[in-house]
């Protein structure tokens, strides 16, 4: 008896279990502890997975840009030799034009 005057027994829950069980012989319990981890541990696979798959493919896209660039970088150097090329062309057609209309003073 307590110093209110209230019965109380320390092993005693409720009035219908004769004791309390600790957690780890908790049936109920462990169970749910058993299920929750393995969700935990289905969706850290899951996530890993993804992880793995998002780094093969940012692996890719970057091979592809390089590609690409190394692609582009190889037109514009075409683009400028054959722009060369045409104004050379150009040139040399003007020169010749001047050439053949030399006026002739006799």
């Amino acid at each position: 008896m307590d110093r209110n005057c209230n019965n109380s027994t320390p092993n005693r829950l409720n009035s219908s279990s004769p004791f309390v069980l600790p957690w780890f012989k908790e049936t109920r319990l462990v169970l749910i502890l058993v299920a929750g981890l393995s969700v935990a541990l289905f969706f850290r696979r899951v996530a890993f997975n993804r992880h793995r798959r998002l780094v093969r493919s940012y692996a890719e896209v970057e091979r592809k840009v390089a590609q690409r660039t190394q692609e582009l970088e190889i037109a514009n150097r075409e683009l400028l030799h054959s722009q060369k090329m045409n104004a050379l062309g150009t040139l040399s057609a003007g020169i010749a034009h001047d050439f053949n209309n030399i006026p002739l003073d006799h």
